[in-house]
């Protein structure tokens, strides 16, 4: 009986790994995708320009050259094993402001375009928000099973030494 529990867990701890690894790629392609097309995309930078949002030009570029560098060091923390964590993080904090920012055009924008690009760019503001509240709800759940994980190898370290 004991060995059955032993294969459950080990399985647990599989799909646990997969899942986690899963989520890991998708959120490194996510983000340097993200990063990449806002930096090559003029598009983006004259959005930030006509945006309600912000007063000052010079401010407007700043976040035009600002949010897709940071896009780009959390895909780099994410996929750098020592700041994996960190790097969830920085992606739930990514989501949760792009989320609050979907809230703000749904009640605010009056028709004003999501300045996404690739296919997120024909989503309505209501499933852009969707797809951050998505997106964060999987940011966080790979924290903690990235946290199972390592409290089960540090444990399984100590009982071998």
């Amino acid at each position: 009986m004991y060995y059955g529990d032993l294969n459950i867990s080990a399985r647990k701890d599989k799909r646990r790994s997969i899942y986690l690894s899963i989520m890991l790629f998708y959120f490194i392609w996510l983000l340097v995708f993200s990063g990449i097309t806002k930096l090559a995309d003029q598009s983006f930078v004259n959005f930030w320009l006509n945006t309600p949002f912000l007063f000052e030009k010079r401010m407007a570029e700043v976040f035009a050259i600002v949010i897709p560098i940071v896009e780009l060091l959390t895909a780099l923390l994410i996929g750098l094993r020592r700041t994996r964590r960190i790097g969830l993080y920085f992606a739930v904090l990514i989501f949760m402001i792009y989320a609050t920012y979907s809230i703000w055009s749904l009640i605010n924008a009056n028709g004003m375009p999501c300045s996404c690009n690739g296919f997120i760019a024909q989503f309505s503001w209501k499933q852009y928000l969707y797809f951050n509240i998505g997106n964060l709800v999987l940011a966080r759940s790979s924290i903690y099973i990235l946290k199972k994980e390592k409290r089960f190898y540090r444990d399984n370290d100590r009982n071998v030494s």
